[in-house]
């Protein structure tokens, strides 16, 4: 595997992975919101 490439792949994971837990985050705080609105 060409060094570069290799790199361009750890760059492209390491996005997804902050980018999933980007996305679990704004889930759990979706779902706290929602917890909140029902205890009012």
């Amino acid at each position: 595997m060409d060094k570069r490439i290799d790199g361009w792949m750890d760059g492209r994971m390491l996005k997804q992975k902050k980018d999933e837990k980007v996305a679990d985050i704004r889930k759990e705080v979706k779902g706290v919101e929602q917890f909140f609105n029902i205890k009012k």
